[in-house]
């Protein structure tokens, strides 16, 4: 499997404290304003439940699966159904890994599991592009979020 087929992944660097970065990435009233516009729900542990709700697409259901403070956090969930419970087959692993700076943070991101999506290969390769340009524009506003408060 190529890893480019397989995966999505940015680095960024945020002019803000790991501390803000982490609570943008993890706090639902910080989601809802760069990601789940409609809301979110995190249980912010390991195996905890998350979800995000867009007005127009539904609720869609993840689980979290690492949580290091400031460091990484990490989850699988169902990224073209709403409503519908994560498992190996229908579910994309997202990761965040904060390196704080002395001015900021680099932040990479990474989202993989597409190669192993019930999908067919275009149907898979239709949703990897989807999803590129719908995580490159909530970075960017994740981004701004976080430096607007910083």
């Amino acid at each position: 499997m190529p890893m480019e087929e397989d995966t999505i992944t940015r680095s960024i660097r945020i002019n803000a404290s790991a501390e803000r970065v982490w609570s943008c990435i993890t706090q639902p009233e910080n989601i809802k304003q760069w990601y789940a516009f409609g809301g979110a729900e995190v249980d912010l542990r390991v195996d905890g439940k998350i979800s995000f709700s867009w007005d127009e697409h539904g609720k869609y259901l993840g689980v979290i699966e690492a949580v290091e403070p400031l460091h990484t956090f990490a989850f699988r969930f169902v990224p073209d159904t709403a409503d519908i419970e994560p498992k190996l087959g229908n579910s994309t692993r997202v990761e965040f890994v904060l390196a704080p700076k002395d001015d900021g943070v680099g932040l990479s991101f990474t989202e993989s599991g597409y190669l192993s999506l019930d999908l067919s290969p275009e149907e898979r390769v239709q949703q990897k592009s989807m999803n590129e340009g719908a995580w490159d524009d909530s970075l960017k506003l994740l981004t701004e979020l976080a430096e607007k408060v910083a």
